[in-house]
């Protein structure tokens, strides 16, 4: 069953042809969710991972806590799963989850460059390590996974950025990369265009250390995430478009969508009210014929960012401040909308053929944690700082 079908029925998707190449979709009512369904009782600090298995129970990890349990929600209680350390059966950095087929589950451990494999009973399996390689002549080929799908295939974006004779360079795009943990095969299935960072390099050849900043966070970016089903959704922000790439690499383009351009004010440059936590990472090496050294370290909060004047008058329809859009196990693409900094979270909802299907608001003051069976995991953070997880039935949206 997919999920929000019953949204469309008696929505008509109303397209108009206003020149020979451009088509915009019409935008359908505003659902909201509002109806809390439960909220655990113990806090967190951040939730960097979350995987609801088939009977309901999920697994959540905590990077800054160091803690993955096991959690039963309906009777409150938890598990505590491994334990920190470096050695079998435990991880120093618990920065995320992915579905692998079954209930079983994949702890991405970034500061020991391995999956810690979790059963459904809390136990944990075996390591898995993946080996991406340090590219041609300096090139970084990727660190963090960014999705699984349901056949346990991992998908990782590829660094633009190449380290040659000492120096650090970014290419205009990186590649979408699938890695096959059955086969140890790794395709480039597409290719994202990425808008320019600041490079700082120090040190000398072998040992170099680089130093990113990043584009504007309100410049108009690309995103992608991967469907269950190992279709990538790429979405283009100007025009506003959802474009699917399936496995065979065949794309199929949505209709451009019509949006409200927000100004950009002086209070949408204040800091988001997220986790304060993530992981730092820096790499160096990387002379002609070496591999590319990469080092991760975890970090509970980070430095303000300097002032910036390279703000946009307007902006973009997504961003990645508000959360990076994620699919449903239905396979619609959920991509959270642009907003005035006070008004509450709106997500727009895309089918397989990149059609707009439905609008949905969030409860004011929340994000967007992870789906499970008919499931939306929120969490909202309260003036400590302290994170909560809630659960939301979707068919109780209105």
């Amino acid at each position: 069953m997919r999920l929000f079908s019953r949204f469309s029925r008696g929505v008509a998707i109303a397209c108009v042809v206003a020149t020979p190449n451009l088509v915009l979709a019409q935008n359908p009512p505003l659902r909201t969710i509002s109806k809390l369904d439960l909220e655990y009782a113990e806090p967190f600090s951040c939730i960097s991972g979350i995987r609801e298995l088939s009977d309901g129970r999920i697994i959540v990890a905590d990077v800054r806590e160091k803690t993955v349990q096991l959690i039963d929600l309906k009777k409150g209680s938890s598990m505590k799963i491994g334990r920190e350390g470096q050695g079998p059966g435990e991880w120093t950095t618990p920065m995320g989850l992915l579905a692998a087929p079954g209930d079983t589950t994949l702890l991405w451990d970034p500061q020991n460059q391995r999956f810690l494999t979790i059963h459904p009973d809390g136990s944990v399996g075996k390591e898995v390590k993946v080996d991406l390689g340090g590219g041609n002549r300096g090139a970084i080929m990727a660190s963090f996974p960014r999705g699984a799908d349901a056949m346990g295939r991992l998908y990782y974006q590829g660094s633009s950025f190449v380290v040659n004779e000492g120096q650090t360079t970014q290419a205009d795009s990186a590649p979408i990369l699938r890695y096959d943990r059955r086969t140890a095969k790794l395709d480039t299935l597409a290719f994202i265009q990425l808008p320019k960072s600041d490079i700082q390099t120090s040190g000398g050849r072998g040992n170099s250390m680089v130093r990113v900043t990043g584009p504007n966070p309100f410049v108009a970016q690309r995103a992608w995430t991967v469907a269950p089903d190992g279709r990538i959704a790429l979405i283009h922000p100007e025009p506003y478009r959802v474009e699917w790439i399936a496995a065979s690499k065949a794309r199929t383009a949505g209709p451009e969508v019509r949006y409200e351009r927000l100004k950009l004010i002086e209070a949408d440059k204040a800091p988001v009210q997220t986790p304060n936590c993530g992981v730092s990472i820096s790499f160096g090496g990387g002379a002609s014929g070496e591999r590319t050294q990469i080092r991760t370290s975890a970090v509970a909060g980070g430095a303000a960012a300097p002032p910036r004047t390279d703000y946009p008058e307007y902006k973009p329809p997504f961003l990645a401040r508000y959360g990076a859009p994620i699919v449903a196990p239905g396979g619609e693409l959920w991509v959270g909308r642009s907003r005035a900094p006070n008004d509450p979270p709106v997500y727009d909802v895309f089918d397989a053929r990149g059609q707009l299907s439905a609008r949905v608001q969030l409860p004011k003051g929340t994000r967007i944690a992870a789906f499970g069976n008919g499931t939306i995991y929120l969490y909202r953070m309260d003036d400590d700082d302290l994170v909560y997880l809630q659960r939301y039935r979707l068919d109780q949206a209105r």
